[in-house]
């Protein structure tokens, strides 16, 4: 996992019929660029192009998932059919803490039961 090779290796073994990972670049380990990702399934389509990623992996030793820098080109949102099964207002639990120092996300586009919905030059970070 430290070569791009191994990252590349890794990446294809873990890909499936529902996620497609474009060229790769850099590290699992620090900084990695990833051209593409692609995940859908039968209630939803996600697209993200030109991610780039600056974390601290060792942070989820202490359960937090701090990510120095996060910048994303665009990222697209397709909610598939009506969505009966799922709903939007329902809270998330995750195993551990978030930490965002830096996200940068050109645009965001959702596409939800007919409504589309534009977020251009998506800025945060943290001083």
């Amino acid at each position: 996992l430290v070569s791009s090779t191994g990252n590349q290796l890794l990446i294809q073994w873990s890909s499936g019929e529902n996620l497609k990972v474009g060229s790769f670049s850099g590290s699992f380990w620090n900084e990695m660029q990833i051209e593409s990702f692609e995940y859908h399934d039968e209630q939803y389509k996600l697209k993200i192009n030109k991610l780039q990623l600056r974390w601290q992996p060792k942070a989820l030793f202490k359960r937090l998932l701090h990510v120095e820098q996060l910048l994303v080109s665009d990222i697209t949102y397709v909610e598939m059919g009506q969505g009966s099964n799922t709903k939007s207002d329902q809270a998330i639990a995750l195993p551990l803490a978030l930490q965002f120092d830096k996200l940068d996300i050109n645009a965001i586009k959702l596409k939800q039961s007919g409504n589309d919905t534009s977020i251009d030059n998506v800025r945060f970070k943290v001083k």
